[in-house]
């Protein structure tokens, strides 16, 4: 029987090079930088428990009622997925 591997934090990284989140730390909006070919599907904003928080299919989202902490953003595109942590601070 054929045995099949993948890790999966390696194609994470080799993807995340393709994705750019700024300003962070944050303090009212995320921007997220894709290259032109790769179209995003949505993106969520996740606390540490994996609790999503706020969901957008926009490349520039509003966070201006989320408190001060540290996040994960979920990014869905077209040709892959990727995790960005993100930092809040006002």
């Amino acid at each position: 029987m054929p045995r099949y591997s993948q890790n999966l934090a390696i194609n994470e990284t080799i993807f995340s090079d393709h994705v750019t989140v700024y300003l962070n730390p944050a303090q009212n909006f995320i921007n997220i930088d894709l290259p032109n070919e790769i179209l995003l599907t949505h993106a969520n904003l996740i606390d540490t428990l994996w609790k999503v928080l706020q969901n957008s299919i926009s490349k520039n989202t509003a966070i201006g009622s989320i408190h001060n902490g540290v996040y994960f953003l979920h990014i869905k595109t077209t040709q892959f997925d990727v995790n960005k942590r993100i930092i809040i601070h006002r």
